[in-house]
């Protein structure tokens, strides 16, 4: 229907984390949630936010974020080691963006954060036509990255 479900969230502490990371969760709103994520390179463990965004929020790159749907992953398109570009994409809708990270190799120096600017390189919102021949029209419809070299 047209109602916003209460959400769950909550955070996992993986014993193999080895940068320091860290999930604080802000508001459990629906919509209107705050997630931030942390990372820490300094010896005291202070946290620093790598990227974060108050309510109401309007998503990253131009994706707005909108939809329960929305599916996102990181991958290496231009084979250097990096994880740079994020694909989000709405099954059942067509929208599909890929992202890339143009802040990436501005190194942080403890305690600055590392600058994260996301921008598309590909974009096709709500009721678009996907990606590659790809409709995403289905909402059972899933995208992953692979190394097919």
């Amino acid at each position: 229907g047209n109602v916003n479900p209460g959400l769950g969230w909550g955070t996992v502490t993986r014993p193999l984390a080895k940068c320091g990371q860290s999930t604080k969760i802000i508001s459990s709103n629906n919509p209107g949630g705050i997630v931030e994520i942390f990372y820490t390179n300094s010896p005291t463990n202070a946290f620093i936010p790598v990227y974060t965004q108050g309510a109401p929020g309007l998503g990253i790159g131009g994706y707005d974020l909108f939809s329960d749907a929305d599916r996102c992953f990181a991958f290496d398109f231009e084979s250097n080691g990096f994880k740079d570009y994020l694909v989000c994409y709405r099954p059942g809708a067509g929208a599909v963006f890929i992202l890339k990270n143009n802040g990436r190799g501005q190194a942080p120096v403890f305690p600055t954060p590392p600058i994260f600017t996301f921008s598309a390189v590909y974009a096709q919102g709500d009721q678009g036509n996907g990606i590659g021949g790809y409709d995403i029209r289905s909402t059972d419809d899933q995208a992953f990255a692979f190394d097919f070299n």
